[in-house]
């Protein structure tokens, strides 16, 4: 299991606008966060971008940090990716590291 930050763009990959309210993209992240992951970090920002045509754009921005595997990650990237309309999304991976469960 890894520890990953996705960031999660807003603006359409078609019109470079923003076609979808980040309180309604917010939800919709969460809502896929929340069947595919055990726990999370998600919150807004925004961020610079460029785009594949070198199109330059400041762009609002979901960001979920999380430890899952790369299966359940690659899954989830694929399917907010579509629903939002975004080209690609961009993933940091930090070191592998473990969970250790309480014993009582």
């Amino acid at each position: 299991m890894n520890n990953y930050k996705l960031f999660i763009g807003l603006l359409d990959k078609d019109t470079k606008t923003q076609l979808i309210d980040t309180n309604t993209a917010l939800k919709l992240a969460w809502q896929l966060v929340v069947k595919q992951f055990g726990f999370w970090t998600i919150y807004t920002w925004n961020w610079v971008y460029t785009h594949n045509d070198w199109t330059i754009v400041s762009e609002p921005t979901i960001i979920i940090e999380t430890s899952t595997d790369e299966n359940w990650l690659n899954s989830f990237v694929q399917t907010i990716g579509k629903q939002l309309n975004q080209e690609s999304v961009f993933i940091k991976m930090d070191n592998p590291w473990q969970c250790i469960d309480i014993n009582y």
